[in-house]
């Protein structure tokens, strides 16, 4: 196992992030844990790999929203950096690795954190990702909605010149008809 520092960039603080890398991490077989740090997001933890880093890395820049500027209240990675034990920017974190991947605030002792806080807390971070989560299913769904939309517009503007130019043509006929 080697030790790893990320620091993620973007908008990855209060769109429910940590709860997401938790989810990759603990897939992965990854142990460690996660927290915020002012606007951005960390990571300690062992990895046995070099492919498990790389698979973490994609996974974590795959909850970007589709469109940044639209949707300021999703996840958007802008940047990961990576930095392997020994490299020059590697950070040691506050609290030991233990087998496992957590959120910050799971490691802390009681007399720093109440358990209703730590309760409530893990509950906001875990409501937090199943609502952006659901935000991003039905934006899919709407995206569809709307090209459906969109291509119905465009029949009925092509059925709308088709039917003028139609109409068009049964006057001018009927115009020679009459003047015969």
């Amino acid at each position: 196992m080697t030790k790893y520092y990320l620091l993620i960039k973007g908008n990855v603080t209060d769109v429910g992030f940590r709860v997401f890398a938790k989810k990759i991490a603990v897939f992965l077989g990854i142990d460690g844990y996660v927290r915020n740090l002012n606007s951005d997001v960390q990571i300690f933890c062992n990895i046995k790999n070099t492919k498990t880093v790389e698979e973490f890395e994609r996974r974590l820049k795959s909850s970007n929203v589709k469109d940044p500027e639209k949707d300021l209240s999703g996840v958007y990675v802008t940047e990961i950096k990576t930095y392997k034990e020994g490299d020059k920017g590697f950070k040691e974190g506050e609290h030991p690795i233990t087998k496992g991947f957590f959120l910050e605030h799971e490691l802390l002792p009681d007399d720093q954190i109440r358990p209703f806080e730590k309760q409530s807390l893990s509950r906001l971070d875990a409501g937090t990702f199943i609502l952006q989560t659901k935000f991003n299913y039905m934006d899919g769904k709407y995206d569809k909605m709307s090209s459906a939309l969109d291509s119905l517009a465009i029949f009925f503007k092509a059925y709308s010149a088709f039917t003028g130019a139609l109409l068009l043509f049964v006057l001018i006929i009927l115009a020679i008809l009459v003047l015969r």
